[in-house]
């Protein structure tokens, strides 16, 4: 019943759709496990730090969480700015500087 054309053709294109998932998914996981460092930053982060936890960092490959958020009382404008590329009049960003606990 099953060793007809239509047959034949049917389970060659599941094997090869089977084959090309599988591929797809392995590159995925190859390209996040490259980076999962970036991606776990990416999607747990800001991480909330002290002043002092932050003064203990020597090395900036060391720490697993680099996408930090600090809290200070203390802060004031640094006069520098993030633009767009593009538009060099659109903001995105205004750079802060604190003094707190350091």
């Amino acid at each position: 019943m099953w060793d007809d054309f239509i047959s034949g053709q049917i389970r060659r294109t599941n094997r090869n759709l089977f084959l090309l998932g599988t591929g797809i998914l392995t590159i995925l996981g190859l390209l996040l496990a490259a980076g999962w460092r970036d991606a776990y930053n990416f999607v747990f982060g800001p991480f909330p730090v002290q002043g002092s936890e932050l003064v203990s960092i020597w090395n900036r490959d060391i720490p697993k969480r680099y996408f930090l958020k600090v809290q200070g009382e203390k802060s004031f404008a640094t006069g520098m700015q993030e633009v767009d590329a593009n538009n060099h009049d659109k903001v995105r960003a205004e750079i802060c500087a604190s003094r707190d606990g350091l």
